[in-house]
């Protein structure tokens, strides 16, 4: 069996998440600070997640057709469609 495609599917960080919710950077780090989470942590995990999605990408031969997709698109099925 030979690869044709592969597709890497990727999710949102905590730190993505908040940003997206809050409108900025600035407001989730109120949030999560008021919460009396540490914000270095998201920002520590959002940089190792970002690092290690790179190097996976990065990893995919240049001649395979590879898509990137993100989980949201995912969150109610668990098949990836037919078109990709």
């Amino acid at each position: 069996m030979e690869i044709e495609k592969i597709i890497l599917v990727i999710r949102a960080t905590r730190l993505q998440e908040s940003v997206q919710r809050f409108s900025t950077k600035a407001q989730a780090k109120f949030f999560v600070q008021s919460r009396g989470q540490s914000f270095d942590d998201y920002e520590k995990e959002d940089s190792n997640y970002q690092y290690a999605r790179d190097q996976v990408a990065h990893a995919i031969p240049l001649i395979l057709n590879s898509k990137l997709l993100i989980e949201i698109f995912f969150q109610t099925s668990y098949s990836v469609p037919k078109m990709l």
